[in-house]
Parts: structure tokens; sequence; C-alpha cells
């Protein structure tokens, strides 16, 4: 059974479902539209990287030839035509799938389906929750977006430290977003180097601000850190200090939890007054739009006097004025509605 937002149904075979299941269940992870979208954007990052070697990990299987080699140009050109993610949804929801590419479909079902379950949650929720928890966390820079990783693995890895009374450290990973994926699917089971570097504290100033997908509604430029839960082996920790501050080093990786991705805007004072004052020019726009129409038709009905095939055409005007009002109206709360 597979739950979406409009409830549950039945895929006939998990394994291998159908086309028209994909779709279903693609409407259900697009509605999740945040993290859906940092989901896209951590792949495309890694599939644009230098390092796609490393990064792409695992490789998209319909874009590996029957040579094993891996069609990263095709990828990446398959990429271009991907819509935002408000447009793939209305088109599944329209059913108008026709207009879709049906290998664009799969591979952002794959994507969506590899990557574990990220729940957006709360900002406020979760700076409360650090404020008492973490003494070393900044509550007072405010994150874009937090998103808690689930999945079995972290819930036995959950379960272990309950059982055995262990409270595992939190520590943070300073990453760019072509590494994002990657450790998303693997952890950092398939990190290159023999050791990895953790903060102890999280400063998101230490980060430079990347540009991700354009296509993105939700993001644009973004530092990112993965807070990680990281059980006690001192054999295999060796503190120090660098110009970020102190920091861990790690040798045993199957020791690292990822359990949330933090995403900082390049302005902490400024983002949300920007968001909040685009969205009213946005419905100032529409609103002026209406007046300046309204009053048109006004003057063009005291013109025409009482001419019925005047007012017919008139009326018909209105009517589709009307509808196009109310289109922009629904998009433009629509939209705002995500950016919240």
């Amino acid at each position: 059974m597979y739950r979406t937002e409009s409830g549950r149904f039945q895929v006939k075979d998990p394994l291998n479902p159908t086309f028209e299941e994909k779709l279903h269940m693609l409407s259900g992870c697009l509605r999740r539209r945040k993290s859906c979208e940092f989901k896209l954007i951590a792949f495309i990052a890694a599939a644009r990287s230098d390092d796609y070697l490393i990064d792409l990990k695992p490789f998209p299987p319909g874009f590996i030839t029957p040579t094993g080699e891996n069609d990263i140009e095709g990828l990446r050109q398959l990429i271009l035509e991907i819509p935002n993610t408000y447009d793939i949804l209305k088109c599944i929801l329209r059913k108008q799938v026709d207009s879709l590419n049906p290998k664009m479909v799969e591979l952002i079902f794959w994507i969506q389906i590899n990557i574990p379950h990220m729940i957006d949650e709360p900002v406020e929720k979760f700076l409360d929750n650090c404020h008492i928890s973490y003494e070393d966390f900044p509550s007072e820079k405010k994150p874009l977006a937090v998103f808690a990783i689930g999945g079995r693995v972290k819930d036995r890895f959950r379960e272990y430290c309950v059982e055995n009374n262990i409270k595992p450290a939190c520590v943070y990973f300073y990453c760019h977003i072509h590494e994002v994926f990657r450790i998303l699917v693997n952890d950092f089971l398939e990190e290159q180097s023999p050791s990895i570097i953790l903060r102890k504290t999280c400063d998101p100033e230490q980060l430079y601000c990347e540009a991700v997908w354009e296509k993105s509604e939700c993001f644009s430029e973004i530092r990112c850190i993965a807070m990680c839960s990281l059980l006690p082996s001192s054999s295999h920790v060796q503190s120090s200090n660098d110009v970020q501050g102190e920091c861990i080093e790690i040798v045993d990786m199957e020791n690292i939890f990822i359990e949330r991705f933090i995403l900082y805007p390049d302005d902490w004072n400024e983002s949300n007054a920007e968001t909040t004052s685009s969205r009213l020019r946005e419905f100032g726009y529409i609103l002026a739009f209406t007046s300046i129409t309204c009053l048109a038709v006004s003057a063009l009905i005291r013109k025409i006097g009482s001419n019925p095939i005047a007012h017919r055409l008139v009326s018909k005007c209105l009517g589709t004025l009307q509808g196009m009002f109310k289109i922009s109206v629904n998009k433009a709360i629509d939209r705002a509605r995500f950016d919240v």
C-alpha cells in the first residue's frame, strides 16, 4: 500500500510499478514541494559536477549503456528539459502527461524513490528544540529550510542508542551542494578519502553561498549543512582546530548518521522580507490591472449606451477577464503557500 496526499492505492508489483502507478506515486512526492525540489537540486548538482563519477552514486540505470558506460551527456541534456516541479504536478493532475518526456518522468521518479524520505520540519520548532538541546547552535541565525531524514536505518540506529543507553554527539558536516546526493543515498559510506572532517558547531557563515538549479522556485542560493549523530568511538576520532573552528576527523564512517539537512539563505536579515515583498508586489500588479480594466469597461459601457450587440461583446470580454483574474490570483496564492 502506498500513501499519497489524495489517499492510498495499491501497487500490484512494488518492484516493477507500471508507468501509471509511477505517475500516481510521483504526484504524491511532488506535493511535498520543498523536499522534492531539494532532492532534484541535489541530484542535478551531482550530475553537473566535474566529479560526477564520485558524486553521482548510484548512477541512474536508464543512462547506463549496454557496454556499461555512463551516458553523462545524455543525462545532462535531459536535465535541461526538466520543468519546475509545479508544472510537472499540474501536468499529472490535469492528465496532460503526453506533454512530458516519459524518460524524464522515469528519471524524476527514480530520484524521488532512491533518496530517503525527507520531512520538511518547521523552522521555528527546529530552532526551539536546538536552543534547548545544543548550546553551540546559533539559534539567532534563521534557516531557510530544515529537512529531517527518515528511513529504517535511522530508526534502527535510534533504537540501538536507546537500548544501549548511548547518547550520540551532535556534529555538523559543511557540504557543497554537489555532495548532497551522494551522502543522502549512502550516508558517508561512499567517501573516497580515508577520513572526513566534522564540526562541533553550526556556523553557516563559514560556508560560501552556492547557486542551485535555475528552475527551482523554492531555492536560489543556499548554504547547506548536514546535522549528524556520531557514536562514541575514541579510537577513530581525532580533534583539532583550523580556520573554521574546532573540528573532528572521523575514520570510521559507519559511526555517523545524518539526521537533518539545514539550508541557510544568502542573507538572513533580508531573505524573508524579500520573499514577502515580492509576493505583495505580485498581488499589487494583479489588483492594479483589475482596477484599470474595470475603469476601462465602465467607460466603454457608458459610451456604447443601450446597444445590445455591444453589451454582449462587453459581457464576453468581462467573462474572459474574470477567468484570467481568477487564474492569476489562484496561481499567486498557490506559489505563496510554498514560500512560507
